[in-house]
């Protein structure tokens, strides 16, 4: 990370909000945002999309430049049911999609495994399917818990089970998240 142009996005920022930039508090971000694999570049839009959007006079917090970043948990879960949606439309309960988000894929495979609640999802459901799936969402996201996170068989299972439900080792439709 380009340690000098951080600097002086930072400061900038705290210029802004009439606040003075802490060098521990500096050093501290550096480390988090290069543990989270985020780039000067994403750092730099996230800045100017504070810098829009933000109301209040202090400095935004590390949690507000990654919802500037990677959205915020809401946002991410009003996307996510809509793609889920329109996969319902476009494939129907015949194909059986791979989410990209791994929360989405998740949910789609253990709370409402997709064949079943795609023959089954009534029109007049969706509404409240759509709240529930939310809900669910935000709960997996605001725990911290990643779906990946769960419990792990290891390859021995996975080469046991690989041909299970007639997969086959084909590769599934992925949607894109």
């Amino acid at each position: 990370m380009d340690k000098e142009l951080f600097a002086e996005i930072m400061s900038g920022l705290a210029a802004n909000f009439g606040d003075t930039l802490n060098p521990a508090l500096l050093k501290m971000w550096e480390k988090l945002f290069s543990q989270d694999k985020i780039t000067i570049e994403q750092i730099q839009a996230a800045a100017v999309k504070i810098l829009r959007t933000r109301k209040y006079k202090s400095m935004p917090t590390y949690a507000e430049f990654l919802d500037a970043i990677n959205g915020t948990p809401k946002n991410n879960a009003e996307i996510q049911v809509d793609i889920v949606l329109d996969s319902l439309k476009k494939i129907g309960s015949l194909g059986e999609p791979i989410f990209m988000d791994p929360i989405t894929n998740r949910l789609m495979h253990t709370r409402w495994p997709w064949k079943a609640w795609a023959s089954s999802i009534l029109t007049n459901e969706v509404k409240w399917w759509r709240r529930e799936f939310i809900e669910a969402y935000l709960s997996y996201s605001e725990s911290g818990i990643k779906p990946c996170d769960q419990i792990s068989f290891g390859g021995a299972v996975s080469r046991l089970t690989k041909n299970i439900g007639g997969h086959n080792g084909k590769e599934k439709e992925k949607i894109p998240s």
